[in-house]
């Protein structure tokens, strides 16, 4: 599926690439955190003060600029929850008129965190502010979240079990891809309907954008540079991740550690220590080696124009 892709996509933009992404652990305990920020910090919001306005911190950015290009072009302006609510609503019209229930329901459960965040700099700064990485929201959406299509998808026979299962997928199966303008079964038609106007749907497509982003982003002096400022900007506050990326990761494996109000307050602690470190040191790197890799791609057209979706529902 093409979010896979896409995430893919995500983490390299962010850094957190290689083996060791996710394998990193504080230097110190949160407690002493407040105490070994030093002065290379100095300057930037207290992370633990109340009166720092989010947009503060992006000063130097114009609130409403997008924070990855790539994201943006691939999701067609759009995100990833609205597109793939509206594959749902389309398989549920689909399965309904072949005589099955379904409910329009993601089948894949909350948004993935990579995803779940907004794509521009005020909401960005205002989202780690107030919600971290969205690793607590999507803990607590996962422990909550029933699909009541695999219910009554259980509650069937097995012979009925076998044909709505055809229904929903096709005759190969869950995961087949079927050659352009012969999809069988409701959820690769309905994928395929939305696919026409969104880029993270085309295999090829994706995959060149990510082969482009690895040479363009983590090839780069500039991005490079910019990494070992968080690094050390990180290391200040007694941190020692290396990529943006490992600190979600961290978050999801202290999930399975520490009760939910613990992890609330350690995601929203260091969140407000990583992002002015992000902002200062590779935001706007990131912003314009993003904007002018899709700019030159359609500059070549090897990649189509972007349009806008937007649900038919």
């Amino acid at each position: 599926m093409g979010y896979r892709v896409f995430a893919l996509s995500m983490v390299v933009a962010l850094g957190a690439c290689g083996s060791e992404a996710g394998s990193r652990r504080p230097s110190t305990t949160l407690a002493s955190t407040a105490l070994t920020v030093n002065s290379s910090t100095a300057n930037r919001p207290d992370p633990f003060g109340a009166a720092t306005s989010p947009l503060e911190a992006s000063g130097q950015i114009d609130p409403n600029t997008t924070v990855s290009a790539i994201r943006q072009y691939l999701y067609s302006g759009s995100s990833w929850a609205t597109v793939y609510q509206e594959v749902a609503r389309l398989t549920s019209i689909c399965m309904n008129e072949a005589g099955w229930q379904y409910e329009p329901v993601d089948e894949l459960g909350p948004t993935p965190v990579t995803l779940s965040e907004p794509n521009t700099v005020g909401a960005l700064a205002e989202y780690r502010y107030t919600r971290g990485y969205g690793v607590f929201d999507a803990v607590v959406s996962s422990s909550s979240f029933s699909n009541p299509n695999m219910e009554y998808r259980e509650s069937l026979g097995p012979d009925a079990y076998a044909a709505y299962h055809v229904a929903l997928f096709g005759p190969d199966g869950e995961g087949a891809i079927y050659p352009p303008g012969q999809e069988q079964g409701c959820r690769p038609r309905a994928s395929a309907v939305v696919g026409k106007r969104v880029p993270d749907f085309d295999p090829e497509l994706s995959v060149l954008i990510l082969s482009k982003s690895e040479s363009s982003i983590l090839g780069t002096k500039v991005f490079q540079d910019a990494l070992d400022d968080w690094r050390t900007c990180m290391r200040g506050a007694g941190f020692d991740f290396r990529f943006p990326g490992e600190v979600p990761n961290h978050l999801i494996e202290r999930s399975h550690l520490v009760g939910l109000e613990e992890l609330k307050v350690e995601e929203l602690q260091i969140a407000a220590i990583e992002w002015p470190c992000y902002e200062a040191t590779m935001l706007g790197p990131r912003i314009a080696i993003e904007e002018a890799l899709i700019a030159g791609l359609l500059e070549s057209r090897d990649i189509p124009p972007p349009q806008r979706f937007e649900p038919d529902g």
